[in-house]
C-alpha cells in the first residue's frame, strides 16, 4: 500500500543532517497539470497506482518521482486513494471548462493552503512575502535544512501566484504548461518531432530527431525539470 507521506526530501548520506518538514514535491500549477493528464485517461474513475504513474512519464512506482507526485496531488486535495487512486471532487471541478472564474479562484486558493507547511507560511505572511533571506530564516525555525528551504520557497511562490493570491495575479494562469501528451502504445512516447510552446516574447521550440523510448522520455523529463528551475524567474 502506498504511504500517504507528503515528504519531498531527497535522502542524504549524512545521518546527522536535519530532515525537513514535509511539503509537496511539485507546485500547485504542476499538480493541476498532472491531474489534467490523469483525467484525460481515466475521467472520474480510479486507476491502479502502477498504471497511473505511467501517465506522467514514469516507468513504474520505483521511479523516485512517482510516489512523490501522487503524494503532492494528495497534499493539494486533488487525489485520493491508496492502491487505486482517483481525482477528488475539487480536482474534477477545476478541470471543467465551464467553471466560473470566481469558483476556480476559490478552489485554487483552498488547495494552495492545504499542505500544512504552506498554511503555516501563509498564516504568517499572507500575500506580501518578505525577502527570501527572511523566509529562509523563518523556515529554519520550522526545522527546514537549507537545501530543502530553497525547493520549498520556489514551489510555494509559484503556488500562491498560480492560485491568484499575490497582487494582480490571475488564478490559474501563472505559466501553466500545455497539457502533457498521452503516452503512445508499444513503449514509446512522442507528441510530434517538433513542438512549439508560446511564450510572451516568442515561441520555445523543442525538436527531437526521432521518437523516444519511455526510458529516454523519463530522462528528458528530469533534465527539463532541472533546466526549467534554472531559467524560471523568482
Amino acid at each position: 500500500m502506498l504511504a500517504r507521506e507528503t515528504d519531498m526530501q531527497t535522502p542524504t548520506l549524512e545521518k546527522s543532517r536535519v530532515r525537513s518538514p514535509s511539503f509537496p514535491f511539485i507546485s500547485l500549477r504542476e499538480a493541476v497539470d498532472r491531474a489534467r493528464v490523469f483525467f484525460r485517461e481515466e475521467k472520474q474513475h480510479a486507476a491502479p497506482v502502477q498504471v497511473a504513474v505511467t501517465y506522467w512519464g514514469y516507468s513504474s512506482l520505483k521511479s523516485s518521482g512517482a510516489p512523490r507526485t501522487i503524494a503532492a496531488l494528495r497534499a493539494f486535495g486533488l487525489m485520493e486513494g491508496d492502491d487505486e487512486i482517483h481525482l477528488t471532487d475539487r480536482a474534477l471541478a477545476l478541470l471543467r471548462d465551464e467553471i466560473p472564474p470566481a469558483e476556480k479562484r476559490r478552489l485554487l486558493q483552498e488547495a494552495s493552503r492545504l499542505p500544512p507547511t504552506y498554511r503555516v507560511v501563509w498564516d504568517e505572511y499572507q500575500a506580501d512575502l518578505p525577502s527570501d533571506a527572511t523566509l529562509r530564516n523563518f523556515l529554519e525555525k520550522l526545522g527546514f535544512n537549507p537545501d530543502s528551504a530553497e525547493g520549498f520557497l520556489r514551489n510555494y511562490r509559484e503556488t500562491i501566484r498560480f492560485a491568484g493570491l499575490t497582487t494582480n495575479a490571475v488564478p490559474g494562469t501563472a505559466s501553466l504548461p500545455p497539457p502533457s501528451p498521452a503516452p503512445e502504445p508499444q513503449g514509446s512516447i512522442s507528441s510530434g518531432l517538433i513542438e512549439r510552446f508560446p511564450l510572451a516574447d516568442g515561441d520555445l521550440e523543442v525538436q527531437l530527431p526521432r521518437k523516444v523510448t519511455r526510458r529516454e522520455a523519463e530522462q528528458l523529463r528530469i533534465f527539463f525539470d532541472l533546466w526549467l528551475k534554472t531559467v524560471t524567474e523568482p
